[in-house]
């Protein structure tokens, strides 16, 4: 694995061999700057296109190396649902080679790439984001717990978001005035600002986006299991305590997800799943 074949503006082709053989990040950095096409940088990682199966990851910090020790780990159980992992500095995590997603928000403009996650998963993302801020990160047995009372907040996100006074409040923050206008017991409005608030976001979001949000709808295709249907949620579903493994609270939405190519065949994935529970309690406070 010591070559790959794609070129910048530079003739010098990109070896893995000598890009290891740098002793500093910086050195490391600016080899890829050289040979690589540079795709994008978070708070601790730079990315660089290898070819067009692979990309490849050097954190630059505490938190990048976090990060990738973190999709190393979780790349091992090959969950359909994540980018695969291929290589990587199994020592101080400073780099690894992952999936390429070929079609991101970023490559695609958020309209097609909108359409093109609808064609994959035979469901509008919205729906998909909701699912999975209610579903996953909130979990299917606390929803069925505050179900009747996590409705009434959403009814009431319906009846207040595009009133003047809240027509400019933020998403989140209308979810929580909502909880407070209802009539439900203290520890579900406990548990609905907790671990539900992705779901009351997302209808204030797409309220403030299309006038209203059929929340009936919403809910029934939890309540009836049809969310079973899609694949990309109910492979989560599957796996137990999932959000007490992986951040699962910044994964639905557009910037964290892309479209995968194997065998053939396109897959809606996360392609950013560095800030676990356990990163977020090693490297946050460093």
């Amino acid at each position: 694995m010591g070559h790959y074949s794609f070129l910048t503006e530079s003739t010098e082709t990109f070896s893995l061999d000598k890009f290891k053989s740098f002793t500093t990040i910086n050195d490391r950095i600016k080899y890829c700057n050289q040979t690589l096409k540079f795709l994008g940088h978070g708070i601790g990682k730079k990315v660089y296109k290898l070819d067009n199966d692979k990309v490849l990851k050097v954190g630059y910090n505490k938190g990048g190396y976090g990060q990738n020790e973190c999709e190393i780990k979780l790349g091992k159980y090959k969950f359909p649902f994540l980018c695969n992992v291929y290589d990587h500095d199994d020592r101080k995590f400073t780099w690894l080679i992952s999936e390429l997603c070929y079609i991101t928000m970023d490559t695609f403009g958020l309209e097609n790439f909108k359409t093109k996650i609808k064609n994959v998963t035979g469901c509008d993302p919205e729906i998909i984001f909701f699912l999975g801020y209610t579903c996953i990160v909130g979990g299917i047995d606390l929803y069925k717990k505050i179900r009747n009372d996590l409705i009434k907040v959403c009814d009431k996100i319906v009846e207040i978001r595009n009133t003047s006074k809240y027509i400019d409040m933020k998403n989140k923050q209308v979810g929580i005035e909502a909880c407070k206008m209802v009539d439900i017991p203290e520890s579900s409005r406990k548990i609905i600002i907790d671990r539900f608030y992705g779901t009351i976001f997302s209808i204030a979001r797409h309220c403030k986006k299309f006038g209203h949000a059929d929340t009936k709808m919403l809910f029934n295709i939890i309540d009836t299991g049809k969310y079973k249907r899609i694949n990309f949620i109910n492979d989560m579903v599957k796996i137990k305590n999932l959000n007490e493994i992986v951040f699962m609270d910044d994964c639905f939405n557009y910037s964290n997800t892309g479209i995968v190519k194997r065998n053939g065949k396109d897959y809606f994935v996360i392609l950013d799943y560095g800030w676990s529970r356990e990163m977020d309690k090693n490297w946050r406070k460093k």
